[in-house]
């Protein structure tokens, strides 16, 4: 069984999705958290934020690019640099290798944690009109297409059925995990749930569209 509870399996998700682990020199360690400045607000300040602090009990830095529009949240501890390590098993994360460590594989509890986590940076809500009807979608995008793998995997234990394609861009090779239909929407609301209020407010937004 492993030792991890719900914070942590939260925190290692949003990590694994739009954050960075770093140690440079010699007595620099950062734990990073980025987000769109106005979407991804209230995710960060009212979720992230207290995450770091009931986690770590220490405060993050924030920083605000107006250039890019983005919003980090930064601690530098080697504490908790070490703790991620020990607790997470990561030490650096590069995206084109990023995956769920197997000791979390077969942990329930702690998948469904994760991919809260995880989708609620790297994930998104569609709701979509074809020709009068009202059609969501859950999907994910990253360019790990081993974690999309995982992540498919684990919700089809809980009745999710989706497809994993590959799309060719400009930047380069980007994997898209896309669930159809209001059965999966709904299955995926009530197995994993959203953590990101703007994921909360299109799923209420596609609830009040078709009553």
């Amino acid at each position: 069984m492993v030792e991890m509870n719900e914070s942590e399996a939260l925190l290692l998700g949003i990590i694994l999705g739009d954050g960075c682990v770093y140690r440079y020199g010699k007595h620099q360690y950062k734990i990073q958290v980025s987000g769109h400045s106005i979407d991804d607000e209230v995710f960060l300040l009212k979720v992230v934020k207290p995450l770091f602090k009931r986690i770590f009990d220490k405060d993050v830095k924030i920083y605000k690019r107006k250039s890019s529009k983005t919003t980090d949240l930064v601690l530098y501890s080697k504490e908790a640099f070490e703790a991620v390590n020990r607790r997470f098993g990561i030490q650096k994360i590069n995206e084109k290798g990023i995956f769920i460590a197997d000791t979390f594989l077969n942990e329930r509890r702690i998948m469904k944690g994760i991919i809260a986590g995880f989708f609620a940076t790297d994930g998104s809500v569609v709701i979509t009109d074809n020709n009068g009807t009202i059609y969501p979608r859950v999907e994910f995008q990253n360019i790990s297409y081993k974690i999309l793998k995982q992540i498919q995997d684990f919700l089809l234990k809980l009745g999710l059925r989706g497809g994993l394609y590959r799309m060719d861009r400009k930047h380069g090779i980007v994997y898209r995990l896309q669930y159809n239909g209001k059965t999966n929407l709904l299955k995926f609301k009530n197995g994993i749930g959203f953590i990101n209020p703007k994921h909360e407010l299109k799923f209420d937004k596609y609830t009040k569209m078709v009553v």
